[in-house]
């Protein structure tokens, strides 16, 4: 035994290599613990209570927009990626940029997406990270790569109060798709790409036929639905509309021309090619479905909306005796209104007539009421023709992909336990021992 323990101990060359034992062994703990402090740590994804609202729209093959709401007001911004433990891409938001001030609405857009692929995205409010649930982040996939349709955006032009409403974020429900969204230009144009559009259910490719329902939102501090109701009537609009109102865009049903208007044509003919014949200026009714009526330019088109506690949108065709008319499907409320007509003939001229006009209940006084007889024909019409051609569409906009630049200007943090720089440490570790090895024996 204790020739044993002499060897093992007494020995200068053992104890040489009992020492460089201990030295490598503790070289390569410290190398593995350094690694291991050096991995990146996931951050804390937290459930979704500051977020109060979340959807994705603009979706294609190769970029997404989220529209989110928080809780508060408060800056924010977007990291994402494919791998769901590796979210390396950060997103800002476009509203901040604009605006320079925290809010509740936030629109970001995700570019450099790939086709059909599945995105997980986790949104920094305030001092934490927000996911779907706890430690679970948000998901969206993209659809397969297609062309746009050669289809003519939704051109809007929102004011308030005559004034432009700028850096306005716009959202579009259309039921079955998945939403669209737009951030107003300093002049208050809303421009809406409808090139593409995806099956909400199923990413599938869906063209519109114009008999779904629609919203479209204003993500203002408050929010608010600025329209509603039938798309083809919203996509055949353009126009002004005053973010302070609410309008209503039914659907413009083709009809059997109403008998009244037949008489009047057989009766009196016409020598005008456009009037507003009914309702006359500063009439009481009593109907709450009155029938709107007038003459027009044959083929063209004729624009009616309705102002008052309801803010109802026609665009009517002009038909080839050149009558035109809105039989009200819902009824109006009792108040004021203002009716305003704009209409064009073939060479571009502006046409408009304006007629205020108020609704009470069955039974009450009726004033001014119309004859229905040669009167709507005779006298001259007020007419404010002004010269210009008719605003064509404007073209479908590019999307410029730059590279955004969020709040944190240092490396993303980056979610999941880094194994390469682990199994790093450890092969680098052997490889040292091995060294040691070699050139002490050699």
């Amino acid at each position: 035994m204790s020739n044993i323990y002499t060897k093992l101990f007494l020995q200068q060359s053992n104890k040489n290599e009992i020492r460089n034992l201990f030295i490598l062994a503790g070289f390569v703990w410290l190398i593995f613990f350094m690694a291991i402090f050096l991995v990146e740590k996931k951050p804390s994804i937290n459930d979704q209570a500051k977020i109060e609202f979340l959807t994705i729209t603009n979706l294609t093959s190769s970029q997404a927009v989220v529209v989110y709401k928080t809780t508060e007001k408060t800056k924010s911004y977007v990291q994402y990626g494919q791998d769901i433990s590796v979210l390396n891409s950060i997103a800002e938001d476009k509203m901040l940029k604009l605006n320079d001030s925290e809010s509740y609405y936030h629109y970001v857009e995700l570019i450099g997406l790939k086709p059909k692929t599945k995105y997980y995205f986790i949104i920094k409010v305030g001092d934490r990270f927000v996911g779907k649930s706890e430690d679970v982040p948000f998901e969206l996939t993209t659809p397969e790569n297609y062309l746009p349709d050669k289809t003519s955006p939704l051109v809007l032009r929102l004011v308030e109060n005559k004034d432009p409403s700028a850096n306005m974020p716009v959202l579009l429900e259309i039921k079955g798709f998945y939403s669209l969204s737009g951030i107003t230009k300093d002049d208050g144009t809303l421009v809406i790409p409808l090139g593409l559009m995806f099956d909400e259910n199923n990413l599938a490719r869906k063209v519109p036929t114009g008999k779904e329902s629609f919203v479209l939102k204003l993500l203002s501090d408050k929010g608010k639905v600025l329209a509603e109701g039938s798309l083809s009537s919203l996509l055949s609009f353009s126009g002004e509309l005053d973010i302070s109102q609410n309008y209503r865009f039914p659907e413009v049903l083709s009809e059997k021309k109403p008998l009244i208007i037949q008489q009047e044509r057989q009766n009196n003919g016409s020598n005008y090619r456009f009037y507003l014949t009914y309702p006359k200026d500063n009439t009481v009714i009593s109907e709450l479905n009155p029938l709107i009526r007038g003459l027009g330019f044959p083929g063209n088109d004729v624009l009616v909306q309705i102002q008052g506690k309801k803010n109802i949108v026609y665009k009517l065709k002009v038909d080839e005796q050149g009558d035109w008319w809105v039989d009200l499907r819902e009824p109006l409320d009792i108040g004021s209104y203002t009716l305003l007509v704009t209409a064009y003939d073939d060479q571009g001229k502006k046409y408009t007539a304006e007629r205020s006009f108020t609704i009470t209940k069955q039974g009450e006084s009726v004033l001014a009421e119309a004859t229905e007889s040669a009167d709507t024909v005779s006298p001259t019409p007020t007419v404010t023709p002004t010269v210009g051609t008719q605003p064509a569409s404007s073209p479908t906009p590019t999307v410029i992909a730059g590279q955004p630049t969020a709040e944190p200007t240092a490396k993303a943090p980056v979610s999941g336990f880094n194994l390469n720089l682990v199994l790093f440490a450890v092969s680098f570790s052997l490889i040292f021992s091995g060294l040691l090895y070699f050139f002490k024996n050699s």
